[in-house]
């Protein structure tokens, strides 16, 4: 396994068993865990993750990304631990909820959740919406702006910090918070929040002809 992408890390049986051993030592439960995942302070997980579930190149890769984390660079060594460390984190939400699958089977006698607490959860999810949209913060391609001449001719690109590659202008787009990427790289961004300084996204400006 590499760090070319965001995909799901392959894991054993033994890593598997190990994992629930785990969950169930330090959290006391799966739903302890789960809660404990959505939180933004993971270190418990992501060091679990390093010792027992990473290559020697994603553990590497992690552990040097952590002095660069926040940090504005436009260095390309710098900017490949930062997208190194996006990547890592995703690899970390996305495993860990294949291992809680794995780890803690459905029984036939719980399959389904009920209506009460389905109902419940859809209404949280619609007062957080609400929320957002009251202080708004829903993330919007509300921007597009044609640039003169001029403009472009002064135009110096800059390292793309998703696919560190550059751009033209006219392929490129700026976010609320300054920074610059390829147009088509942020919209297949999976989060809505700057790759660089993790601000939410609120405003993206679009260059077009």
């Amino acid at each position: 396994m590499d760090l070319k992408d965001n995909s799901v890390i392959p894991v054993t049986d033994d890593q598997v068993n190990a994992f629930a051993v785990w969950v169930n030592d330090y959290y006391g439960g799966k739903e302890e865990f789960q809660l404990a995942l959505h939180n933004k302070n993971r270190a418990i997980i992501a060091y679990y993750f390093t010792t027992t579930i990473f290559s020697e190149e994603m553990a590497s890769a992690f552990n040097k990304s952590e002095q660069y984390i926040n940090v504005i660079s436009d260095k390309p060594d710098i900017l490949l631990l930062q997208l190194y460390r996006r990547r890592l984190d995703i690899k970390i939400s996305r495993t860990s909820i294949e291992l809680v699958k794995r780890a803690f089977p459905k029984s036939e006698d719980n399959q389904v959740i009920s209506d009460s607490l389905k109902l419940q959860r859809h209404t949280v999810l619609l007062r957080l919406e609400h929320y957002w949209q009251f202080l708004g913060r829903i993330p919007r391609y509300a921007i597009l702006h044609q640039p003169t001449e001029t403009e472009i001719a002064a135009y110096v690109p800059s390292v793309c910090a998703i696919c560190l590659s550059t751009h033209a202008m006219l392929d490129t787009c700026v976010t609320n918070c300054g920074h610059e990427f390829g147009a088509k790289c942020f919209r297949e961004w999976d989060f809505k929040t700057c790759p660089t300084c993790s601000e939410l996204c609120n405003d993206v400006t679009e260059f077009v002809a």
